[in-house]
């Protein structure tokens, strides 16, 4: 059963979307220039994905520290994931 992630930035300027500890996307939005509502019925067709086992969470101040002056997001999230 896959799990996912979005973690997003204080500001929620910059999002990224974690599947199974792997990153699968990121950017302003997470779903790239496809329609919303396609993206994520796309998501969870293809994951089999259930509401439950999608979370969403915000950065720490620490992190979003370190993201604002280098630019790149924490590449260990365990933190951020409570499941």
């Amino acid at each position: 059963m896959s799990k996912a992630l979005i973690l997003e930035s204080i500001e929620g300027d910059w999002e990224q979307l974690w599947i199974d500890g792997e990153l699968y996307s990121e950017g302003h939005t997470v779903e790239l220039g496809v329609p919303r509502y396609e993206f994520w019925l796309n998501l969870y067709n293809t994951f089999k994905l259930k509401p439950e086992q999608l979370q969403r969470q915000e950065l720490n101040d620490e992190d979003e520290r370190i993201a604002q002056d280098t630019g790149r997001f924490p590449e260990d999230i365990s933190k951020y994931i409570t499941w």
